[in-house]
């Protein structure tokens, strides 16, 4: 499970992780927060995009029952 929370709190949300704030300013550190950053946003877009999908499902779903009902009205 992905929390965004950190991401609200500030820039480098890696260093929000448990014991990894020690890290910070190493090349170990500058790197897995880069990483941990691409990662973030790649799940963002991946929670964006099958919302996306489900509310065209539910408008498409909602259009055609509107039309059934006309129809039988």
């Amino acid at each position: 499970m992905f929390c965004n929370e950190g991401l609200i709190l500030n820039s480098e949300p890696y260093y929000n992780e448990a014991s990894y704030e020690k890290q910070k300013g190493t090349q170990t550190g500058l790197e897995n927060s880069r990483l941990y950053n691409e990662m973030a946003i790649l799940k963002l877009v991946q929670v964006y995009t099958v919302a996306a999908v489900l509310c065209q499902f539910v408008i498409q779903d909602y259009t055609s029952l509107k039309v059934k009902v006309k129809v039988k009205a």
